[in-house]
């Protein structure tokens, strides 16, 4: 990281009798600057401080925000071990190696049509509808979130705007379960009525829902449990195994609570649905 340093004397009054000057030692954040004023027997200046850097291009930033419009959240290497999970819950320990970024939201429409230019048919009982593009964007297949994926590296690579050695995918359910979890080993991450758009008896009305109506998981990542099934890159135990459909996890609106936990995954033809959409990871290139 390359680091300047630049002191600028603004006021300067001279004092008698003082032989030697000293500088209080200055610690700042990269790219801010402060302005102090130091007094030392007699001697009083002002010292403009600026500490001026330029990121590494194969580093993540905390938060980002594409040329699609999908807002990227870092995530850091961890592990997170004994899981609080049921029986059919495949992980019991998660372990990140590398940090990456995922979306804070599910892709919605207006995000999709950036770069797929056709808004998917939402089917609502004999109705077909076209989502507005707040929405979630549904009836996605597995490999058209791929596609989106593909399309968004070769957008952002092309504007300079993409980490070295890094691409959009899928997050692996590893990846997306980490940051579902957010660091914790429950089946939620927070009261379920709070952070899950999930069906009860006697609930009014199923529908999906735009991330601002719940609240997101303390890692700022909205509608993990719930809303739309979301699409994943298979997790370590299955890669490379045939006749396994594509994973899925999260839930939907229509599934009960439990069906939305943490730790549920599920397989899905690849195929499209009102209720499969999908979020994007930033990821490195070499990652499974």
């Amino acid at each position: 990281m390359a680091i300047e340093l630049h002191f600028c004397v603004l006021a300067w009054t001279r004092v008698t009798d003082l032989s030697s000057y000293s500088i209080c030692g200055v610690y700042q954040k990269l790219m801010t600057g402060f302005l102090t004023a130091v007094a030392l027997n007699g001697l009083a200046f002002s010292c403009f401080v600026g500490i001026q850097g330029m990121a590494s291009a194969t580093e993540l930033p905390e938060t980002s925000v594409n040329s699609a419009g999908i807002t990227m959240i870092r995530v850091e290497k961890g592990e997170i071990m004994e899981l609080e999970t049921r029986k059919e819950d495949e992980f019991k320990k998660i372990t990140i190696t590398e940090p990456y970024a995922l979306a804070g939201m599910e892709t919605t429409v207006g995000q999709w049509l950036v770069l797929m230019k056709e808004n998917p048919d939402f089917v609502d009982g004999s109705n077909r509808v076209r989502r507005p593009p707040e929405d979630p964007v549904g009836g996605v297949s597995y490999k058209e979130a791929e596609e989106f994926c593909r399309r968004l590296t070769e957008r952002e690579t092309q504007k300079g705007k993409l980490p070295a050695g890094y691409v959009y995918k899928l997050p692996t359910e590893e990846m997306w379960e980490y940051a579902c979890r957010a660091g914790t080993k429950g089946e939620f991450p927070l009261p379920v009525d709070q952070i899950a758009n999930h069906y009860w008896p006697g609930k009014d009305e199923a529908k999906f829902m735009t991330s601002s109506d719940l609240k997101p998981n303390i890692w700022g990542f909205h509608h993990m449990n719930g809303n739309l099934f979301e699409w994943c890159r298979p997790g370590a135990d299955i890669v490379g195994k045939p006749g396994i459909s594509p994973p899925q996890r999260g839930g939907c609106y229509r599934a009960v609570a439990e069906g939305c936990r943490s730790g549920v995954r599920r397989f899905a033809p690849d195929s499209t649905h009102p209720m499969y959409g999908f979020r994007v990871a930033l990821v490195k290139e070499s990652s499974q």
